[in-house]
């Protein structure tokens, strides 16, 4: 019963050798970390998808949406996550949030998850909740972010 944890674990070397040898280490940091990260033209285009990363709030005429998640193993050599930790920016000029979308008291941003699109200024600072999620903008630009995201 034990040569199971030993393939396991000789199938990871073999992998993340095989990885590091052709280059392909980010591949096998992302796949490891189990983070993903998707980019689409417009809301309409990310719903279809039908990804859970993509909340269904999102307006249909959103544009440039970038989502980032990343899921933790709950318990080591096991496939298991927990729910995403996720990031998602767009661009909204023209269009409004949803009814569902309610003003709400300024609350931080999440420090768990980081983009290289992801605001470092104060724009963070989420001033609307839809379905569960923070959604802070700065211009017609919404970032929004789910709450299991949240440091605190």
């Amino acid at each position: 019963m034990r040569r199971m944890p030993v393939l396991a674990v000789s199938g990871a070397v073999a992998l993340a050798g095989l990885c590091v040898g052709t280059g392909q280490a980010p591949a096998l940091l992302r796949l490891l970390s189990h983070e993903h990260e998707a980019s689409y033209t417009t809301g309409a285009q990310a719903l279809r998808q039908d990804s859970a990363d993509t909340p269904r709030w999102l307006p249909t005429d959103a544009r440039n949406v970038r989502i980032k998640s990343k899921e933790a193993p709950q318990r080591p050599l096991h496939l298991e996550t927990r729910p995403a930790q996720t990031l998602m920016r767009f661009d909204l000029s023209g269009g409004r949030l949803p009814a569902t979308c309610r003003p709400n008291a300024p609350h931080g941003a999440p420090d768990a998850l980081s983009a290289r699109w992801w605001p470092k200024s104060e724009a963070r600072h989420a001033t609307y909740s839809c379905s569960g999620w923070r959604v802070a903008f700065d211009g017609h630009t919404g970032y929004a972010w789910h709450p299991k995201s949240d440091a605190a």
